[in-house]
């Protein structure tokens, strides 16, 4: 149990005031010589970032210091009354201040003073807390932590704003995490599961750090769990084309041959309106003109023009996976693509992209086991112009190219 000592009731906030003022002192020092360094050369962003930082530093400081101050003035009275029966203790028992304590730096019911080494418990009698009486108590425990000093102990709401804090520099690690891990350089969605991914997890950091019932703990297995839901849904996309068309979706194309394909625009939400939208938004104010336009998993329109052989690129087979639209389109089947792997002693999962560019097939093949570029050999020391050549020959080896 705490036991405070009058000095520690009747001195704290002085303590506190000068710790402020040297933290206002150091920021207000560090504002100036980067705003002087800045102001002299524009062409330096870290000063720029510097004097941004310190001035939301310095904002946050006063903020800080406003909160602390309107919670002083509603408990100073509390505060005096407390120390005003440490007065009357003091007086009445001819005990000195400094051997007084007391269990709550503000007055409340059942509160415990020590004065010498008897214990009392604090009654209040009336509603407006205007008089008391003392009745001698036991601790359980004797071992007590006798506070004198105040320190640094802020006190803000009970330490609300650095719960806060903590939360929200996790949300902010765990979410960089995700997107490193998933592959991502930002947030901008490619498919139902990274806006899925986005939504959820700024719910779940927006509505956990304002919830003081949720440990910092809680909040970390939460964030774990749905990580585990979003990289568990990922795998059984990469596994299984049944998940992959429920998860993510499958690109549809709009218009073949200057044709608009109703029921596909009409079956992915594309009114007429939005169609003719997206193609002026590209460039393309005939649509007969065009030679297929594919709405993709994310929305946007992939366009292929007649007499452009730049975008003349379709990708055949993802990640081991046949694209049956692109077949359909080049008049082909899976029989005379599954036939063209065999001739070139190539099995279908073993083709991480295969392009149609320009009438050629590209493929792009996973590295195997016993071609890939780094090897570890235990006490084997490794040429480095034979490895150069091992690198090259690897490297073309890993695209074959196909006249169709």
């Amino acid at each position: 149990m705490n036991l405070y000592s009058y000095g520690y009731l009747t001195h704290n906030s002085g303590i506190l005031d000068d710790f402020f003022i040297f933290i206002g002192i150091m920021i207000g020092i560090t504002i100036l010589v980067s705003g002087f360094k800045y102001a002299r050369n524009r062409t330096n962003l870290r000063y720029r970032n510097v004097l941004i930082t310190m001035v939301l530093f310095a904002i946050l400081i006063i903020c800080l210091e406003v909160g602390r101050i309107q919670n002083q003035q509603s408990s100073q009275s509390q505060i005096g009354q407390t120390a005003q029966i440490m007065r009357n203790i003091s007086s009445k028992d001819h005990i000195p201040l400094s051997n007084i304590y007391t269990s709550s730096t503000t007055l409340n019911n059942g509160m415990t003073i020590k004065a010498g080494k008897h214990f009392y418990q604090v009654n209040l009698n009336n509603n407006d807390n205007s008089t008391y009486t003392l009745s001698p108590t036991h601790p359980i425990n004797h071992q007590m932590n006798y506070v004198h000093h105040g320190g640094l102990n802020f006190n803000l709401n009970n330490g609300k704003y650095l719960n806060i804090a903590v939360k929200l520099l996790i949300g902010f690690v765990m979410l960089v995490v995700q997107i490193n891990l998933a592959g991502k350089s930002n947030l901008a969605p490619s498919n139902a599961i990274d806006q899925l991914q986005n939504y959820v997890l700024g719910g779940i950091v927006g509505g956990v750090i304002y919830n003081q019932a949720i440990t910092i703990l809680q909040f970390i297995i939460i964030i774990l769990i749905w990580s585990i839901i979003i990289f568990g849904s990922k795998i059984l996309i990469t596994q299984s084309d049944f998940f992959k068309t429920i998860f993510i979706g499958r690109p549809h194309v709009l218009i073949n041959h200057g044709l608009i394909n109703v029921n596909a625009a009409l079956a992915s939400g594309m009114s007429a309106n939005d169609l003719v939208f997206k193609l002026r938004s590209a460039g393309v104010n005939d649509f007969q003109k065009v030679k297929r336009v594919t709405l993709e998993q994310n929305g946007q329109l992939s366009i292929s023009r007649y007499n452009d052989p730049t975008s003349v690129n379709f990708p055949i087979i993802t990640d081991g996976t046949i694209n049956d639209d692109v077949l359909t389109h080049i008049h082909k089947d899976r029989k005379w693509l599954l036939k063209l792997l065999e001739l070139k002693h190539h099995q279908l999962k073993d083709v991480y992209l295969g392009q149609i560019i320009n009438g050629d097939l590209v493929l792009t093949l996973y590295p195997q086991h016993n071609n890939r570029i780094f090897k570890y050999l235990p006490s084997h020391r490794i040429d480095i112009s034979k490895f150069l050549k091992n690198t090259k020959d690897h490297l073309k080896n890993t695209k074959h190219h196909f006249r169709i």
